[in-house]
């Protein structure tokens, strides 16, 4: 091919094309952990603190539900998603890639955590 038709091929970007669009940031109220005292600078990874209402940091909650359970052998604590938590184990010998949840801990309620966290949103 000629240069002239290599050329035409070519895509033509913006001389701007490595500053991407910043969204300005929305600045947002960084509240005491209720567990802990210090600031928490995720809030949208924050869990409610179940007795107080308040939020806290998730690392906090899970040190507070794992000194109150004990894990077997071969058990894991995990976080298993909308506010629970739960004590895991692997499978069979025979399918290794299988989990058995010894224990489901529902931390969050549902409803009160959605309310929470849609005040949260921006586009909502």
């Amino acid at each position: 091919m000629s240069e002239n038709a290599n050329r035409k091929k070519r895509r033509h970007f913006s001389r701007n094309r490595d500053k991407a669009r910043e969204e300005p940031r929305v600045e947002r109220e960084t509240p005491p952990c209720c567990v802990c005292g210090k600031p928490i600078r995720d809030i949208l990874a924050a869990l409610l603190h179940r007795e107080t209402g308040e939020p806290a940091h998730f690392d906090c909650i899970a040190k507070q539900i794992l000194a109150g359970e004990t894990l077997a052998e071969g058990e894991r604590f995990t976080y298993l998603g909308s506010g629970v938590f739960g004590i895991i184990r692997q499978g069979k010998a025979t399918d290794p890639s299988s989990i058995v949840i010894r224990k489901k801990i529902e931390y969050e309620d549902k409803e009160k955590a959605a309310a929470w966290k849609r005040g949260l949103s921006v586009k909502v």
